[in-house]
């Protein structure tokens, strides 16, 4: 989870809660369903474009397909190689590449993790105080929900500090304290894809997970290009 997917819960609680109290619950579980039946269609709409735009890309010659992939961005053209089942970069590969994820700016650190400090003390204050007795169990969630998560933001905050770094002979995991793990390429066995968890995993041939990346790295798709690309050029020494 990353601080804007900490950032639009947040927003959908507050506006949930505004709803709650201007048109009473029946209505918030209505917007409350609306909202995941919209989350979805969006979800489908964009996979649907994509699967489109490959198949397009599918029954072009080889020219227009390449000079089509040209005029993509970078990222755009990695992902939709490795699509296409054409994930070998034009150039030779790097001998080294190191990856980052998104690092959330200072100003956004300070309004979620305050913003969350402020609405869970006034979940507290109106437990206390007993403002709404027939809203104590909501209170409480509310008020356990937000402390929970600054503690979550200060773990985030801490992950984006870690990196993938691709070399010649594996790849490696470097996390925040400088600790380096990681998997040889004629180790790793399986590559395996968790939507559910956002992450991909690299499994050795014990059955072992050996990496783990989230799909918010930035550059995923070229990360992704550059890893089987190593993996092709393993198979065909071999």
């Amino acid at each position: 989870m990353r601080w804007k997917d900490v950032g639009v819960i947040a927003l959908v609680l507050l506006v949930l809660n505004v709803i709650r109290f201007w048109r009473g619950e029946t209505v918030e579980l209505i917007a409350l369903g609306a909202l995941f039946v919209l989350g979805y269609v969006v979800y489908r709409v964009r996979r649907r474009q994509w699967r489109r735009r490959a198949d397009r890309l599918r029954a072009l010659d080889a020219d227009d397909a390449k000079a089509q992939l040209a005029a993509l961005s970078p990222e755009e053209r990695a992902a939709m190689r490795i699509s296409l089942g054409q994930a070998e970069p034009e150039e030779p590969l790097a001998v080294e590449r190191v990856f980052h994820y998104p690092r959330t700016p200072a100003l956004i650190r300070e309004y979620t993790f305050w913003g969350s400090v402020v609405i869970a003390a006034l979940a507290y204050l109106s437990i206390v105080l007993g403002w709404d007795a027939e809203e104590r169990m909501y209170e409480i969630g509310l008020a356990l929900f937000f402390t929970l998560s600054v503690g979550l933001q200060l773990i985030l905050w801490d992950r984006e500090q870690a990196a993938i770094r691709v070399t010649a002979s594996g790849l490696q995991s470097i996390a925040p304290d400088g600790t380096v793990s990681g998997v040889l390429w004629r180790e790793i066995a399986l590559i395996r894809s968790r939507r559910l968890l956002n992450c991909v995993d690299f499994y050795s041939h014990d059955g072992k997970r050996r990496a783990r990346v989230g799909f918010h790295l930035l550059h995923f798709a070229q990360f992704m290009e550059l890893v089987f690309a190593h993996i092709r050029e393993l198979e065909h020494r071999t």
